[in-house]
């Protein structure tokens, strides 16, 4: 079958860090990754940190908003 798909190089492993990569991207936790996968450690999971940017770009506007808010207000 792998042959057929032109994938004879596909080991499980590289299905499971593509599961774990595609729920970092839609924005699951790293205890819902690291659950799925298996994973004994935080450490084992903490590699899929870095592919899902959007909520640490959203916390840091919501916090910047909210200290220029803070600092208008006190002037």
């Amino acid at each position: 079958m792998l042959e057929r798909a032109g994938r004879a190089d596909l080991r499980i492993h590289d299905l499971r860090r593509t599961l774990g990569s595609w729920q970092a991207k839609t924005g699951a936790s790293l205890l819902t990754i690291g659950k799925s996968l298996n994973h004994k450690s935080t450490r084992s999971t903490a590699i899929y940190a870095r592919l899902d940017l959007g909520p640490v770009r959203e916390s840091a506007s919501r916090a910047t908003a909210a200290m220029l808010n803070a600092a208008k207000n006190s002037a």
